[in-house]
């Protein structure tokens, strides 16, 4: 069966949790042995490098990429104020990368289209047209991430402006989502949210495959982390949050550090060895990063979908402190501590530090959730089942 994947940004490197969900995916394709054409965009913020992804991929998977420029550009986005097109989603169009699948539909006549994430799906009409069968891999109710972004803002245009970015996404996800001919989701709560919007589309849950690292964690750390990209709003948040209650909690615990580590931490904190707060940046190894670190605290307040550094933290067995939002999508919570308060929060970082066999407990049992809910064999044979099947 030959398959064209669509990605509006390259599965590798893999510089954010979007990215690590792609390379999963694309995994799952290749280990079902079908043929795949990975057809994606790149950009300056996720850029194409062949050399970047890994040699089983490159040996079995054809790779085409198309640079686009997606930075924000004023007047389109003041031109975007008199249209109900999506901003966000318009922002990956390029008549060159439709040029470039005119050409592949017709050389290699495709059996089936899988767009990964719902603004590669921006390029269904090209497939549809061709008979092409269709499908959306969806990482988020991505138009419930701006509607958060807009009810955070105090700032009255800009609450506004948001508010139509997201309805206006909105209309597009759910058009498109009823357009295409069946739906991966990531997640069981993304599933059901499509429903109660309208979306009949025939659908399965497809999580993202982990497999648990070979790795044991030193439990005998103690000190705070957190890991993921900082140019992503609702990560923004969650350390603003930890950063905010350090104080109180070092008034309990004097001594304890908070690490900051992702993409772009650099830009936007600075290490404060007075006040506890250790700013990494970017890490190219993340069990390299780990094995100093004690435990992962993340409060997130907005966003949608699954929190992909949560499962991979938990596939390395590290205690995790989270909210309920930042769990969302993981149905087996058992591996997690959830604290939607500061003070919640607060007590259970006492807690937690202050009970090694907690923290053992806690890392065990999330590398069991792993293990049975994210295991990468079940979810290509699911995949392969539910794409092959008429």
């Amino acid at each position: 069966m030959k398959i064209a994947f669509i990605g509006h940004k390259p599965a590798y490197p893999k510089i954010d949790g979007g990215c690590v969900a792609s390379a999963a995916f694309l995994q799952n394709l290749v280990d079902a042995n079908l043929e795949v054409h990975y057809l994606m965009l790149c950009t300056d913020k996720h850029p194409f490098f062949e050399e970047k992804f890994p040699e089983d991929i490159r040996n079995k998977v054809t790779l085409n990429a198309v640079a686009i420029d997606t930075t924000l550009k004023p007047l389109k986005a003041m031109q975007n104020l008199f249209s109900k097109k999506s901003y966000n989603v318009e922002r990956f169009f390029s008549e060159k990368f439709v040029l470039l699948l005119e050409q592949k539909i017709k050389e290699e006549q495709f059996d089936a289209v899988i767009f990964d994430n719902v603004f590669a799906a921006r390029y269904l009409s090209q497939f549809q047209k061709n008979g092409v069968k269709t499908f959306v891999r969806t990482h988020n109710v991505e138009f419930k991430i701006w509607e958060d972004l807009a009810r955070c803002k105090q700032n009255p245009f800009k609450k506004w402006y948001l508010t139509k970015l997201s309805r206006d996404l909105k209309n597009f996800e759910i058009n498109t989502l009823k357009a295409a001919d069946r739906i991966l989701s990531i997640s069981t709560d993304d599933l059901k949210e499509f429903e109660q919007l309208g979306i009949n589309t025939d659908g399965i849950v497809v999580p993202v495959g982990i497999k648990t690292a070979d790795y044991m964690h030193d439990y005998s750390k103690t000190d705070l982390f957190h890991l993921g990209a900082m140019n992503w709003t609702p990560n923004i948040e969650a350390v603003d949050q930890v950063i905010s209650i350090l104080p109180e909690i070092r008034t309990k615990l004097p001594g304890i550090t908070f690490s900051i580590a992702g993409k772009d931490a650099n830009y936007r904190y600075s290490t404060n060895e007075a006040n506890g707060i250790i700013c990494t940046g970017f890490v190219s190894s993340i069990e390299t990063f780990i094995k100093n670190q004690g435990i992962l605290i993340s409060p997130i307040q907005s966003g949608s979908g699954v929190r992909i550094k949560v499962l991979e933290m938990m596939s390395y067995g590290v205690p995790i402190i989270t909210t309920s939002l930042g769990a969302s999508g993981i149905e087996d919570l058992s591996g997690l501590i959830i604290a939607d308060s500061k003070e919640s929060m607060i007590n259970n970082v006492y807690e937690l530090v202050n009970d090694e066999k907690k923290r053992i407990t806690l890392g065990k049992q999330a590398k069991s959730v792993i293990n049975l809910h994210y295991n990468p064999k079940t979810i290509t044979d699911n995949v392969l089942e539910f794409i092959t099947s008429t």
